[in-house]
């Protein structure tokens, strides 16, 4: 078989991975960017300007907080999980499996409960005299890393206790 016929193969699936991705995404693209903002230059100053940029810098900002995290955490929960965890394994995996599986609705509105500035940990917190005053963890930068952290945990622990679990033992150790 020669190297143009294998590539004939590819083909079809090719095509339908233009046609059922990347179309939708350039006809996106064409209709949420207005032609007088691009070949105007206030439409580029107004594409470039302070909040724009500022709102990408942030977006960068927290997913490189969120990753660096989400990657520690997760590395500990997976090799907890691979070398400590002995007879509990399963039941840890299950809880890492569980988390993964509940709607991210009904987790955003657990961490609401538990994060909000009259929830369990600021009550605990004011009630245990570590603070005077309820910490805002919601609706801001922390409260967007928290949920975030949370959200991605179980997506990050996966393909690590994964890898971990395919290790010899006594290499580790």
């Amino acid at each position: 078989m020669t190297d143009t016929s294998r590539l004939l193969y590819i083909f079809p699936a090719l095509l339908i991975i233009v046609a059922v991705y990347l179309v939708p995404i350039l006809l996106q693209i064409g209709t949420s960017i207005d032609p007088a903002m691009v070949t105007t230059s206030e439409g580029l100053d107004g594409l470039f300007s302070n909040s724009v940029v500022g709102i990408f810098a942030t977006t960068f900002r927290l997913s490189i907080i969120v990753t660096a995290i989400s990657c520690a955490l997760s590395f500990v929960v997976a090799y907890f999980i691979v070398f400590w965890a002995g007879r509990y394994e399963l039941p840890l995996l299950i809880l890492v499996l569980i988390s993964l599986w509940l709607s991210v609705l009904v987790r955003a509105f657990g961490l609401i409960a538990l994060f909000q500035s009259t929830g369990l940990v600021n009550t605990f917190l004011i009630q245990a005299g570590l603070i005077s005053s309820p910490i805002a963890f919601i609706r801001n930068d922390l409260g967007v890393v928290i949920g975030m952290v949370h959200y991605m945990l179980p997506i990050t622990v996966l393909p690590i206790y994964a890898t971990m679990s395919a290790l010899d033992k006594n290499l580790i150790r």
